[in-house]
């Protein structure tokens, strides 16, 4: 059996309320902000509806880099 890939993962937390997105910024986006942006009767009173959708389009603004993953996307169909 072939030995399992051993990924280096470097991540850390953001406040979406104070961080400044920079170009070289990448960030893995999670179903739930999928949701959050596209679905038009998620509650604009959530923290999540209101904070996320617009750090999201800053740093797509700034040249940033927004990833998904194939799960997420059927998650959000499902």
């Amino acid at each position: 059996m072939p030995k399992p890939p051993n990924y280096n993962v470097q991540a850390q937390v953001v406040d979406v309320r104070k961080d400044i997105p920079k170009s070289a910024d990448a960030f893995l986006v999670d179903t739930n902000v999928w949701l959050w942006m596209s679905y038009t009767k998620a509650s604009p009173s959530s923290y999540q509806a209101q904070h996320y959708p617009a750090y999201l389009r800053q740093v797509r603004r700034q040249g940033g880099k927004l990833h998904w993953c194939g799960l997420s996307l059927a998650e959000l169909g499902h």
